[in-house]
């Protein structure tokens, strides 16, 4: 197994217009998903989520997993994205993440595991 795990700065999402971001990963094609976690946190009422989607040229995008978080932990929590769409990697894709907050939350990272 494989994994990659996407960085942000703490204060990074604080810039984000309307609390919702995307990224753009590249995956390798063929490979499986395994598991997706992303790392929360904040106080007071804070919420975010992440989806992992992948779009084909000419249709809408297509939803591989979602989840999201409540938790009002100080630090930052894992938040594992269970894979409900087709997991293997294909190479007609484009694969990214969809990250939403509101002024509460932070986001630091996301980890993507994959196999062979």
């Amino acid at each position: 197994m494989s994994k990659m795990t996407l960085v942000w700065g703490r204060h990074d999402s604080s810039r984000v217009s309307d609390g919702v971001f995307s990224a753009p990963i590249t995956l390798p094609v063929g490979r499986k998903l395994v598991k997706v976690t992303y790392y929360h946190g904040r106080t007071r009422s804070p919420y975010s989520s992440l989806r992992i989607m992948r779009a084909r040229m000419g249709e809408p995008p297509e939803k591989l997993g979602n989840e999201s978080s409540t938790h009002a932990a100080g630090k930052p929590i894992p938040v594992d994205v269970p894979i409900t769409g087709d997991p293997i990697v294909r190479g007609e894709y484009r694969y990214f993440i969809l990250v939403s907050l509101n002024p509460s939350s932070s986001f630091e990272r996301v980890t993507i595991v994959y196999r062979e």
